[in-house]
């Protein structure tokens, strides 16, 4: 059927609805690469248009993991792999975060792909992979020549500290510790900064930041200050019971009503009636 119309005269095929969607794109989110391959065979075809929201076919079909509908658009000469939607992510992003890790490794195998490509939010697919805590994405992208594992979003939070905000702490060991965190951590021992939101550690002499000694992030790294009190608390404990106990023991004198416990020869004397 797709056939008959691209051969009908003067048919437009990079008409779209009033959302801005062409055949391509609605070929491509369904997974339907034979039409795909139909429609980008004919003449004028525009790969890259986008929908009213920037979404383009190569988008769609990366969001929903069709990877051979990928590979048959990524085959298209001119076609931009780095195109973003309105909210600055690309292709790789959308495949990431949901967790397609081989439509993942046909994007990575594009030629001129921007693997540090960052959305509004300033979050890169590496990002995004742990976010959705994809440990195999990860692994690609780590694996990929170049990739930034410091880049930070317009947060300040590095691919490693969003893999622990959101519980992924495989993900989090594997990423690492970057320089970067490691650097302030280090200033902010020298010059005695704590913030509020800080986890003081007490074996490592460092700090988690912006997570809570209740959560695992920070039983992982350090001893957290709520450990240390409960320790001291203890000791505290220990040595008040002490102290009660001596005084106990240095209250009596002969002169008080006290007596001292008979020794066993005293008790076995009186007990034989002797």
């Amino acid at each position: 059927m797709v056939t008959a119309l691209l051969a009908a005269p003067g048919l437009n095929v990079n008409a779209a609805d009033g959302n801005g969607w062409t055949a391509l794109m609605v070929a491509a989110l369904r997974g339907h690469t034979e039409m795909v391959t139909a429609l980008l065979a004919a003449p004028g075809v525009d790969v890259d248009a986008a929908d009213g929201n920037g979404w383009t076919a190569l988008m769609k079909a990366a969001d929903r993991g069709h990877t051979e509908t990928v590979t048959a658009l990524l085959a298209y000469p001119g076609l931009d792999v780095n195109a973003t939607n309105d909210a600055g992510r690309t292709a790789l992003m959308r495949a990431a975060n949901g967790g397609h890790a081989e439509t993942v490794t046909a994007l990575l195998a594009a030629p001129g792909l921007d693997v540090n490509a960052a959305d509004r939010d300033g979050r890169t697919a590496l990002m995004w992979a742990a976010i959705g805590g994809h440990i195999e994405i990860v692994t690609a992208l780590l694996a990929y020549p170049g990739v930034d594992v410091n880049a930070a979003d317009g947060a300040g939070r590095t691919a490693r500290a969003l893999a622990r905000v959101s519980n992924h702490y495989l993900i989090a060991s594997r990423l690492g510790k970057p320089k970067r965190e490691a650097i302030r951590r280090t200033q902010q021992q020298q010059e005695g900064i704590l913030r509020p939101s800080c986890c003081c550690c007490v074996l490592r002499n460092s700090c988690c930041p912006s997570c809570c000694c209740f959560r695992r992030e920070c039983a992982e790294d350090c001893v957290c200050v709520l450990l240390a009190g409960g320790v001291l608390f203890l000791l505290l404990l220990v040595m008040f019971l002490l102290l009660l106990m001596i005084g106990d023991a240095g209250d009596g004198s002969p002169g008080d009503g006290w007596n001292p416990p008979p020794d066993r020869c005293t008790r076995y004397c009186t007990d034989t009636r002797w």
